[in-house]
Formats: structure tokens, C-alpha cells, sequence
């Protein structure tokens, strides 16, 4: 029976280790005090021991009978658990490597330093903390509330926007950015008059929905290179609206604040990026100039 009664400055890591070794049922059997400091974060590798993990906290009584030095699970403890879930359901990782749905066309750095080329790129909706083996590179970053956006305008996105996977969306773009010390050294009023007042970046993208779906991932809290991730999908005829797009927003006040960034281009598809290109006809691989 793994005890994680112990001290956790002398056997915290080889816990872990063990606890992540387990079954449920093994898992279910650990006696254990209730200590919240013990327990979360959890060190979580997989979904699987998230959900071990949620297990354990919401069914405190499930194994009284093996440990019976147990406690039931405090109202803290209960929301501990739930925040996890909530943070890793936000969580996406972007992998380029040689295996996923994704064909990379190309990848052009914009300003600043590049990222290696890959061929292929998978987007898992989870914390993925080591490069799998034949990857090239991988990108974190969370989804979270809209900012710098008022009541009307964020009325008008909802009412505008497409949701990502439509089946004639068959052209994407990950867009990571980082801005410069500057721009976070200025206030949140300071950068709401930079970003929409002065660049008009939610006006512009209004003008190209439903065609162009997107979702943005932040990375700067997460202690990431980039500090935005932004996810576009779009129909190959929609290639030189993506392109206007992103061309327009480059020529705005707002991106003289940006140090880093690279623009990769991808298409949907199962098969080789050779036969993806002639299926499309080229349509997804244009590149704003610049």
C-alpha cells in the first residue's frame, strides 16, 4: 500500500511517481489524510489521472472500510477537483511532428525567432508536458474569457461566428504572437484603446465572419514562448480572405507591439501533403505579403 501520510518534503515525488502507477482500485485504496496541499496540483501526465484523481474527491466514502484513518472530502477539496477539470478541458496542445490530421504548407516567420519545420501537426485538447517521440515541436496554450471587448461587441462575435470542424473548413492557420514588454507594461484601458479605438482589431474581424473561424489560446500565464496561440479554419475559397485578414491586422498600431511571430499554414487531410495540394488546388497555400 502506497502511505502518502508521509512527509511530502522527503517523499513527494516518488508518491507521485507510485500514485500514477496505480489502478483505480489500487489507487482507491491509499491511506491517506485528507491534506489539499498533497493533492493538487495533482501532477498530472494523462486524463486518467485527472479523473482518478476526481474519483478519489467526490467519493470520500467509497473505501471507508480500507482507510478508515479517511476523512470526507471538504468543500475546498470539492472545488480544488472541479477547477483542475475546468483548466484542463481549456488546455490545448499543438504538436508538429510527422503524425496528425493536419498537413503544414508552410511556415513563415513573420518577426522574431522562427520554429522548426514539421510536416504534420496534431491538437490535442489537453496539457501534453513532454515532446512525444518524432516531434518537432509542441505549443501550450488555454482558452478563457473574451478581453477588450464591450457588451455590443461581444453580441455581435456570438451572433457572427462559426464553430471550428465545419466539414468545408479544409484550410487552417496557427498564428502564434508574442507582444513586447511595452504593451504589458500599459494598462488595460491603455491597451483597449490600442487594440479597438485606434486598430479596430474586433471590427476587422467581424468583417470576415462566419467565413473564418478561429479560437484563441493564451500562453502567457502558462509561462509559454508565445503569448497567444490564435486557431483559424476556413474553406479553400476563403484563402485570400484569411490572407486579407491577417494582412490588414499586421498594418495596424497594435503590431508595432509585436516581437514574435510565425504563420503556419495547414490543410485537413488524411493523406500525403503532395496529394492534399492537388485535391485543393494550391487554394489554401497563399501567403500575405508582407
Amino acid at each position: 500500500m502506497v502511505n502518502l501520510a508521509s512527509s511530502p518534503q522527503s517523499t513527494n515525488r516518488q508518491s507521485d511517481k507510485e500514485l500514477r502507477s496505480l489502478s483505480e482500485s489500487e489507487f482507491l485504496k491509499i491511506d491517506r489524510p485528507w491534506d489539499e496541499d498533497r493533492f493538487y496540483p495533482f501532477r498530472v501526465v494523462s486524463r486518467a489521472d485527472l479523473n482518478q484523481a476526481r474519483h478519489l474527491l467526490f467519493n470520500p466514502h467509497h473505501d471507508r472500510k480500507a482507510s478508515a484513518g479517511s476523512r470526507p472530502v471538504t468543500r475546498t477539496q470539492r472545488a480544488t477537483a472541479q477547477k483542475a477539470t475546468t483548466m484542463d478541458n481549456r488546455l490545448y496542445t499543438f504538436i508538429a511532428g510527422n503524425t496528425g490530421p493536419w498537413s503544414i504548407t508552410k511556415i513563415h516567420t513573420v518577426i522574431g525567432q522562427a520554429l522548426e519545420t514539421a510536416s504534420r501537426l496534431d491538437i490535442q485538447n489537453t496539457e501534453v508536458r513532454e515532446l512525444p517521440p518524432g516531434s518537432t515541436w509542441l505549443l501550450r496554450g488555454a482558452t478563457s474569457n473574451q478581453r477588450y471587448v464591450t457588451r455590443p461587441e461581444q453580441s455581435s462575435l456570438v451572433a457572427s461566428q462559426a464553430g471550428l470542424g465545419r466539414p468545408e473548413a479544409s484550410c487552417a492557420a496557427l498564428i502564434p504572437i508574442t507582444k513586447t514588454p511595452a504593451w504589458w507594461a500599459l494598462t488595460q484601458d491603455e491597451r483597449r484603446e490600442i487594440f479597438e479605438s485606434r486598430s479596430s482589431h474586433i471590427a476587422l474581424g467581424l468583417r470576415y465572419l462566419p467565413a473564418i473561424a478561429r479560437r484563441l489560446h493564451h500562453g502567457r500565464d502558462l509561462g509559454e514562448p508565445f503569448d497567444f496561440l490564435t486557431w483559424f479554419e476556413y474553406a479553400p475559397s476563403d484563402a485570400t480572405a484569411f490572407d486579407d485578414l491577417v494582412a490588414a491586422l499586421r498594418a495596424t498600431e497594435e503590431w508595432n507591439y509585436v516581437e514574435r511571430e510565425v504563420d503556419i499554414r495547414l490543410i485537413r487531410s488524411d493523406s500525403s501533403p503532395a496529394s492534399v495540394t492537388a485535391q485543393s488546388g494550391g487554394a489554401c497555400q497563399p501567403m500575405p505579403k508582407i
